[in-house]
């Protein structure tokens, strides 16, 4: 969990496998982490990373955008400067995305 004060919580949501054809844009500039994309989704629900931090975002659950639910153990690595983060924040692997939800917290 967590973000900066007033922000968004953070929730892993899953691991995530493309599917051919997915409406999935991903963003080709790497180095991200959990935290860091879901600064820069900032408006949006769902913050995905892959490929070992490269950032999407998306207003569209997963399961609605031709990805298919795998096992947390194909997310690849934990974000660089993120290892002691409870739970673990995935940065995706080479085909999958670490996807996290932005949870607005309460009374905004």
């Amino acid at each position: 969990q967590g973000a900066p004060a007033g922000g968004p919580i953070l929730s892993f949501y899953g691991c995530y496998l493309e599917m051919l054809g997915s409406a999935v844009a991903s963003n080709e500039q790497s180095g991200y982490t959990s935290s860091t994309c879901s600064e820069a989704c900032g408006g949006f629900v769902y913050a995905l990373l892959h490929n070992g931090g490269r950032c999407s975002c998306s207003n569209t659950k997963p399961e609605l955008s031709l990805l298919s639910v795998v096992d947390r153990s194909l997310c690849g690595e934990v974000c660089r400067g993120e290892e002691g983060l409870k739970p673990k924040r995935f940065c995706g692997g080479a085909q999958t995305f670490a996807v996290y939800e932005m949870l607005q917290p309460a009374g905004r």
